[in-house]
């Protein structure tokens, strides 16, 4: 039997989402009470790579978005993606691998012309402020 398989080897996070990432996940759904929010999400699971690349050109676009993660993906009713939003606790913000790791995710979201917001914690924007700069200045409560 593996390490892995051995009963009593895993605990249950005593929350999932992080103080930080809690408030901006009430924020989102204070300025998007009609839409689905959900967090933690794989950067594969809301991009793919597209027809034409082949073979190990393919597997390497694949494995840019594989193990990267976003905060919160906003979705109206029909689960079509209307933003990403990035909560970033002010310790990531300062480290060069994260920061790497950060425009290779903006320059893929940007190729997909997805909204891409990245709010820090304790600067949030108020959620009508954050609605506008994701649905634009007019948006009602869709």
């Amino acid at each position: 039997m593996s390490s892995a398989e051995v009963p009593g080897l895993y605990l249950l996070r005593p929350r999932f989402l992080s103080k930080a990432e809690n408030v901006v996940y009430l924020l989102l759904k204070a300025a998007f009470p009609r839409h689905e929010i959900f967090a933690r999400v794989r950067l594969a699971d809301v991009l793919q790579v597209k027809i034409g690349p082949q073979g190990m050109e393919r597997l390497r676009a694949f494995r840019k978005i594989a193990n990267q993660h976003v905060g919160f993906v906003v979705c109206d009713r029909d689960m079509t993606i209307v933003a990403i939003v990035d909560a970033k606790e002010p310790e990531q913000v300062q480290n060069p691998r994260d920061q790497k790791l950060e425009i290779i995710k903006q320059r893929c979201l940007q190729a997909a012309q997805v909204k891409y917001i990245c709010v820090y914690p304790p600067t949030l924007p108020r959620y009508r402020e954050l609605r506008a700069q994701i649905l634009g200045p007019a948006a009602e409560l869709v």
